[in-house]
């Protein structure tokens, strides 16, 4: 059986070079300054410890955040450094790293910050920062795409539900709206929808139908046809006979003297009065006979 082999670790040799970054104008590595198995660095404070710390994290992620924002700001060329790798360099131009630098562990303050706790406040970043480190490289980059697609389900669901809040009620009716999406279009809807109606027409006319009773027979008035036909034939002259007939006959029940009180009795109320006295109905009633 044969043993898998695994390829040594990379070894930082040291810093080659260091221009414009943090306390660094223009440094050179020299021989005595190389870094071995352990090395210590030590100095005052403000004498680039962190930043020394901030161009290996650059390098290990390739991130140029780091050194960008520690470049000096009297510098009038770009912050550059150069990195020995297992007797190779690895330099930084101002812009980017001309290679992948190794996997390195840096625990300093940057790392407390990001990942265990900001003054007295423990927060959800910080343990996200320690989750990240418990897990592995792989394990994060995995997270990350979870984090991104749950990102994505989540920009979906706000668009779905703003596209479901588009469709009236009154359209949706009795269907859900994915019911409501899956309902095809219907071809010649106008001419589907008219004959829709002319059916709910004959529907309730047949209703009104089946509730209307049946017809009673009913009689015709009986008419005196010989009656009608002698009233039919009687003449102008007939009725101003039959009127004349029926005031004499009228006056002559009144009394001798009927004519003279008719007469005088008119001629005190004026023409105008005895017209509206016969009008209203004051005198007798003549009854004409034919």
């Amino acid at each position: 059986m044969s043993k898998a082999t695994t390829q040594p670790a990379p070894h930082i040799d040291g810093l080659v070079y260091v221009q414009n970054i943090g306390r660094f104008d223009s440094v050179r590595g020299k021989a005595d300054t190389a870094f071995g198995p352990l090395s210590l660095i030590y100095s005052e404070n403000g004498k680039g410890k962190t930043t020394l710390c901030a161009i290996l994290r650059s390098l290990r992620s390739g991130d140029p955040t780091p050194i960008l924002e520690r470049k000096r700001l009297s510098a009038t060329t770009e912050a550059k450094a150069v990195v020995s790798i297992d007797g190779g360099s690895v330099s930084f131009d101002g812009d980017r790293w001309s290679e992948a630098g190794p996997r390195i562990a840096i625990f300093d303050e940057h790392f407390i910050d990001a990942n265990v706790h900001s003054g007295l406040n423990v927060d959800a970043g910080h343990r996200k920062g320690v989750h990240e480190l418990v897990v592995g490289e792989q394990g994060v980059h995995l997270q990350r795409q979870v984090e991104a697609l749950n990102s994505k389900i989540s920009t979906l669901q706000a668009e779905l539900r703003t596209a479901e809040r588009k469709v009236p009620a009154a359209a949706l009716g009795s269907f859900s709206v994915d019911e409501f999406c899956a309902v095809r279009p219907v071809e010649n809807i106008e001419h589907e929808i008219e004959a829709g109606r002319r059916g709910l027409s004959v529907l309730r006319d047949s209703q009104a139908i089946r509730s209307t009773g049946e017809f009673r027979p009913f009689a015709l008035p009986s008419v005196d046809v010989d009656e009608i036909a002698g009233l039919l034939g009687v003449t102008l002259s007939d009725l101003e006979s039959a009127a004349l007939e029926a005031v004499t006959r009228h006056v002559a029940s009144l009394g001798a003297d009927a004519e003279d009180w008719i007469s005088r009795g008119l001629h005190y109320l004026g023409p105008k009065q005895a017209h509206n006295q016969m009008a209203n109905g004051r005198f007798p009633a003549i009854k004409l006979e034919a």
